[in-house]
Formats: structure tokens, sequence, C-alpha cells
């Protein structure tokens, strides 16, 4: 709610495009925080793979 007042406050105060500019560039912050935060999880995942992988290489021996 508070973040589209704000959008909206900007866009009047400063016009459209820069309003969109705006957007975008959080949209973009956004996307990268969200992309970072799934390469942190899938590689804790790939890491419990991996050990899933040895425990069965250990049984089958």
């Amino acid at each position: 709610m508070g973040i589209t007042l704000i959008f909206s406050e900007i866009s009047e105060k400063t016009g459209n495009a820069v309003s969109a500019l705006i957007k975008f560039l959080l949209y973009g912050f956004c996307l990268f925080l969200s992309r970072g935060l799934y390469k942190l999880k899938k590689g804790g995942q790939n890491v419990s793979v991996r050990n899933l992988r040895r425990l069965r290489m250990q049984r089958s021996a």
C-alpha cells in the first residue's frame, strides 16, 4: 500500500516517464535480490544433493 502511494506521489510531481523509470529500477532490484536468494537456496540444495550421492555410493560399495 505504502509503495503504491509513493509511486503515485512521484508520478504527480515528476511525470510518468520518471516514475516508470523508478518502478523499472526497483523491479529490477527486486528481481536481482530474488535471484540472489534463489541461487543461495539452489547452492544449498546442490550441497545436499552431493551428500545424497555420496551416501548412495557408500551404500552400493
